[in-house]
């Protein structure tokens, strides 16, 4: 069975946390993910199970050019990306979210 040890809270800032994921700058926090991911393609491998797909880049479009929030989904994608392929990730999905959207919802994607 993969155990992950209690980590640091996320400094992923709470507006724009998804389900608690760590932020670009939680480098002990995906250290850990990174030193267990092979743990994890094993265990999954124990029920017959690989990991087909993830949607780590979720809202990672539309931002405008060097908006902080722009600047720090890339940030995370280039933690995501290395760590999806470390788990053998076939396919991701990527959302997005129209031009102009982060405008028209106050204060939520800024």
């Amino acid at each position: 069975m993969v155990t992950l040890t209690c980590s640091p809270e996320s400094t992923c800032p709470p507006e724009w946390s998804e389900a608690d994921e760590p932020d670009p700058t939680d480098t002990e926090i995906w250290d850990a993910l990174y030193s267990k991911a092979e743990d994890m393609v094993s265990y999954a491998a124990t029920f017959g199970l690989s990991i087909l797909m993830l949607q780590p880049l979720n809202q990672f479009d539309g931002w405008r050019e060097g908006s902080k929030r722009g600047e720090w989904v890339k940030r995370k994608a280039e933690k995501w990306l290395p760590l999806c392929s470390k788990l053998g990730v076939e396919q991701l999905q990527v959302s997005h979210v129209p031009r102009g959207m982060p405008e028209l919802i106050a204060g939520r994607f800024q």
